[in-house]
């Protein structure tokens, strides 16, 4: 998986990065809390069905971004589009995903959880290049195949 990753960040390169600093730390910060959130719930997943600690979890997070980022004195325009659009991307994009990640880590336990989650920029590459059109060099397909050539050689001893 190094070496896919290596190859998407550098383009082949290893003397120049085709990401931005500022990508590169926040792909390092993403790294780090992937880390947490995948193992710190698991006590919980013991006792808790993963959907109440989903529940908890985007409950207490909400309430503290709240503090900081103060929804409520953004002003917008709401009509039906705009609130099913919210809800879709709230329920679709964020509840579900996370409720059934925290179901795999409860399940499957967090090392195979996260190396199954490894495949969610792959597959987002991927719809971008059929619906957006987003042409990607060969490198970063390569990239992607090792990414993913991961997942199958550590599962192939696997009972």
């Amino acid at each position: 998986m190094n070496a896919g990753i290596f190859l998407v960040a550098t383009q082949g390169n290893i003397h120049a990065l085709s990401i931005s600093p500022k990508g590169l730390i926040m792909g390092m910060l993403l790294a780090i809390t992937t880390c947490f959130y995948g193992v710190l719930p698991g006590p919980l997943l013991k006792k808790y069905p993963a959907e109440s600690v989903c529940a908890w979890a985007m409950l207490i997070g909400g309430c503290v971004l709240a503090v900081f980022l103060r929804p409520w004195r953004i002003e917008a325009h709401l009509d039906m589009i705009v609130i099913v659009g919210f809800l879709t991307i709230v329920i679709v994009g964020t509840i579900l995903p996370f409720c059934l990640y925290l179901a795999a880590v409860k399940y499957a336990g967090s090392v195979y959880a996260g190396l199954l989650s490894s495949v969610e920029p792959v597959a987002a590459t991927i719809v971008a290049a059929i619906f957006l059109g987003t042409a990607f060099p060969a490198i970063d397909i390569l990239g992607f195949a090792l990414v993913l050539s991961t997942l199958f050689i550590l599962n192939i001893n696997s009972k």
